[in-house]
């Protein structure tokens, strides 16, 4: 049994408090409480689902809002997005993506909030692993891309993963993830990243 499912769910409320240490606090007592399940994870699946919404939720609401908010929302993202890439860790990362809000209208605003997070150079590792694992999953939803309201936002995309491609760690691993799903789809362009991909080649080889 997940003998501090109530614990947790506290923790997690406590994550956007404005007070720094208190929502540090929250985040750090959550991944102790988590990283004890990494045994035996099956025993936090009948509250992952819960769990994962609760996080999600209102990280989507802040990414949707971050330009109209007064406050700085990065910082309770960053903990949201750390307590889910926690969780990915414990459970694994498939279980954990089939839970997280997978809308049409969720893509910009999951693409707003990376390419924020990045540019502004703001995010933590952790952040940036859950963010393009969100994209990717958001990937599989049926829809034509050219009803996206930034045109231009898959190539900028598969710009933005393969800057992460040399990544070490996770953050790689989440980053082809990513690009990979979004290649895939019957409406993806594999122009540019095909370009890409010969212009690396020839690069590779004239150096031998």
């Amino acid at each position: 049994l997940f003998m501090e499912e109530q614990e947790a769910l506290d923790c997690i409320e406590r994550l956007s408090n404005s007070d720094r240490n208190e929502g540090d606090e929250a985040l750090q007592r959550l991944q102790t409480i988590w990283n004890k399940y990494l045994e035996c994870p099956t025993l936090l699946d009948a509250s992952l689902e819960r769990m994962v919404t609760l996080l999600a939720e209102p990280t989507r609401e802040l990414l949707n809002n971050m330009h109209e908010s007064t406050a700085d929302p990065l910082t309770a993202v960053h903990r949201y997005l750390s307590s889910i890439y926690c969780l990915c860790k414990v459970r694994g990362r498939k279980y954990i993506q089939r839970f997280l809000p997978h809308t049409v209208q969720d893509v910009q605003v999951v693409y707003n909030g990376l390419r924020t997070c990045i540019l502004q150079q703001q995010t933590c590792w952790e952040s940036a692993y859950i963010l393009f694992l969100w994209m990717a999953t958001l990937s599989l939803v049926p829809f034509e891309c050219r009803v996206l309201a930034s045109p231009d936002m898959l190539s900028k995309l598969y710009s933005i993963c393969r800057d992460h491609l040399t990544d070490p760690g996770p953050v790689r691993e989440a980053a082809a993830i990513c690009l990979a799903s979004w290649l895939s789809r019957p409406d993806g362009d594999l122009s540019e990243f095909g370009q890409w991909m010969q212009n690396l080649l020839g690069s590779v080889c004239s150096q031998q």
